[in-house]
């Protein structure tokens, strides 16, 4: 791929539509390539940073909803640079590239050697200011014309469709408020996706009590479990729980979920599919991603996902040692984990380190990094949709009463005088 040079720059008129929808179509990650458009930025130096920094990743496709919070831009710039090499991509091509100053063009030029890409800075030739010329004529960049560098590259591969995005959010509300909080909440086309989920949730409800002799608490946490067994989106299993939850309270029964505790779940926990790692590729930080889909293709408990060491992991990501098993990661997942060893070597990190490591953590403790990868799991299930596998340390008991402990229900029957029964009476 260009082997004369490994930064070109091209000229590209605004006015030049046709030219701008052939540089577009250039961009696929399946032939390692990034298309990053640019727009007007702001006036201070750090805020024009930052917004390249932002224009790399909405290129990526990565949501600053999604881990992008409460890191510096050099931080963030590393991330990008992880991810660009955990998806191989060896070719990017800025364009409008006018609209930003000579500083951000030595980021993009920084971001390219850093990760070994060729670059091309496609620009209005006349618009460029004094410090774009000098920066050229130092770094001895020269101009192509822009038809042979589109022969040179040849076409693109067309991305694979990513499948389903995930559920829209939904109202954290009571079961017996839920159904109507979600209707005022989704819009149209959403809430009618949203009701019938509901609706077919409660359905099996109800099938599955009248086919009870007598209700055991047990009998139904494991009902809810093969409810929400193989859902890999948070917001679906949920819907899909508070129904069950409104169907068991019309037989007379009040359930009570702890959501965070049960989504977890291993029993009832989907695998690690195209769609969900698609979603986590949202992420802009690789470490959120990366640990949620080893707990989802490992079902590994925390203890054993903060062992994982960078040798552990294939050099390709197709991979992974954990304790003593070695586990094949699917391809549509592996870049995910080449993201992360490189973020982790970009930081400094030893050669044996471990894979997830948080610099900010002032424990070193082993219980305290076991807790911090329990809370990236939570906050990729409730903040990015995608349902990840915990472990938790009261999963032990082999009764009836401790599966209801561990799954976090609790199930009652509804006394007309008040007075609630004893827990234990009650938990099958």
């Amino acid at each position: 791929m260009l082997p004369d040079h490994r930064i070109v720059v091209i000229d590209v008129r605004p006015d030049d539509e046709a030219l701008r929808a052939r540089l577009l179509a250039l961009h696929s990650y399946r032939s390692g390539r990034l298309v990053l458009p640019l727009t007007p930025r702001p006036s201070g130096k750090r805020d024009r940073l930052q917004a390249l920094c932002d224009a790399f990743l909405a290129a990526m496709g990565k949501s600053n909803l999604l881990g992008g919070s409460q890191r510096n831009t050099r931080e963030q710039f590393r991330d990008v640079a992880a991810w660009l090499l955990g998806e191989d991509v060896g070719c990017l091509v800025a364009l409008d590239s006018h609209y930003v100053d000579a500083g951000c063009w030595t980021q993009l030029i920084d971001v390219a050697v850093e990760v070994g890409a060729t670059l091309v800075i496609g620009c209005d030739r006349r618009a460029l200011g004094r410090g774009h010329k000098e920066l050229l004529k130092g770094h001895g960049i020269p101009w192509q014309d822009a038809d042979d560098l589109l022969s040179t590259l040849g076409p693109s591969v067309p991305d694979a469709e990513d499948g389903d995005p995930g559920w829209p959010p939904v109202p954290e509300a009571h079961f017996t408020t839920f159904a109507d909080d979600l209707r005022d909440l989704l819009a149209p086309e959403q809430r009618q996706r949203a009701e019938a989920e509901y609706a077919e949730a409660a359905l099996r409800t109800h099938e599955w009590l009248d086919a009870q002799a007598t209700l055991e608490g047990a009998a139904l946490a494991g009902f809810l479990l093969e409810l929400i067994a193989g859902v890999p989106w948070t917001t679906q299993a949920t819907i899909r729980i508070q129904a069950a939850q409104a169907a068991v309270f019309l037989a007379g029964w009040t359930t009570e979920v702890n959501f965070e505790i049960f989504l977890a779940s291993v029993e009832g926990a989907a695998p690690l599919l195209p769609e969900t790692a698609a979603r986590l590729r949202r992420y802009t930080r690789p470490a959120l991603p990366a640990a949620a889909a080893l707990s989802l293709l490992t079902r590994g408990s925390a203890e054993a996902l903060v062992a994982i060491r960078l040798p552990d992991v294939a050099p390709d990501g197709s991979s992974v040692t954990v304790g003593r098993r070695r586990f094949e990661v699917p391809d549509f997942a592996s870049s995910i984990l080449r993201a992360q060893v490189w973020a982790r070597a970009l930081e400094g990190a030893p050669e044996d380190g471990p894979l997830f490591h948080d610099r900010r953590s002032s424990s070193p403790s082993e219980p305290a990094k076991h807790e911090r990868l329990q809370r990236t799991l939570g906050q990729v299930t409730h903040s990015g949709g995608v349902r990840a596998v915990r472990h938790w340390s009261e999963r032990t008991g082999r009764n009836a009463a401790a599966t209801l402990r561990r799954l976090g229900v609790v199930v009652r029957p509804l006394w007309l005088d008040g007075n609630d029964p004893p827990e234990e009476d009650f938990s099958g």
